[in-house]
């Protein structure tokens, strides 16, 4: 009976100190994020962004995973304490996961702007590539935009990598963004129906000029005889 009293104190000993452990601890902690919500114009009346379905105003802990999405005139900021700060810019929506040693997400639209702190591991993927951290051993900050599923990248401190390039502080992708309707793009379907119009009017021309010539010349035939013989 004594034994069978001392397996039960032991045991009941063993799972409080466990319990208490630090990896115990922090296994059962879930990292936070501080909401800030601010608006680009003044008065710009209730302020809210939308994560995971639900309006959420400033001054909210948000956990990962975190679907956010800020309506026009409004922009969101994500503080973590132990990697950094992700700032949400209007009309912009994003899938944000994070924990104590990393900031990773998909930026579907829109924009945002990343400091992730030193040590700190992100991996952001956007319809057409994905930025990594290149040297974790200093503060990275950069910005995205992605506008019709085309990526644009900025570095603004340290280094990031970008389709296997390294963007160092200063540095910006080659720009890819364009509206459907540029002059920059290049649609083969454009420039053969603006070689239409041109033959076309090439053709209208030179009927023009042909008739123009033939009339001259009937006119010249029709002249007036003088009376006098």
């Amino acid at each position: 009976m004594k034994t069978f009293i001392y397996k039960i104190i032991t045991l009941t000993l063993f799972l409080v100190l466990w319990g208490a452990s630090p990896k115990f601890m922090l296994a059962q902690e879930k990292l936070l994020g501080e909401l800030t919500i601010e608006s680009i114009t003044p008065g710009g009346g209730e302020k809210f962004v939308t994560i995971n379905g639900e309006r959420v105003i400033s001054g909210r802990s948000i956990m990962s995973p975190a679907e956010i999405e800020t309506p026009a005139q409004t922009t969101a900021k994500i503080s973590l304490a132990k990697t950094g700060i992700i700032k949400i810019a209007p009309d912009s929506k994003m899938n944000l996961y994070f924990d104590n040693l990393s900031i990773t997400g998909d930026l579907l639209n829109g924009s945002i702007t990343v400091d992730a702190l030193p040590f700190t591991k992100f991996n952001i993927l956007t319809p057409d590539g994905a930025v990594t951290a290149s040297n974790l051993n200093q503060e990275n900050v950069f910005v995205i935009n992605v506008v019709n599923n085309k990526t644009q990248v900025n570095t603004l401190t340290g280094e990031v990598l970008f389709k296997g390039n390294l963007l160092a502080a200063g540095q910006t992708s080659p720009s890819n963004i364009n509206s459907p309707n540029s002059a920059t793009d290049k649609n083969p379907d454009s420039a053969g129906s603006s070689n239409i119009i041109l033959i076309t009017l090439g053709v209208i021309g030179a009927i023009a000029v042909v008739s123009i010539l033939a009339l001259s010349g009937g006119n010249d035939d029709n002249s007036t005889v003088s009376p006098i013989r």
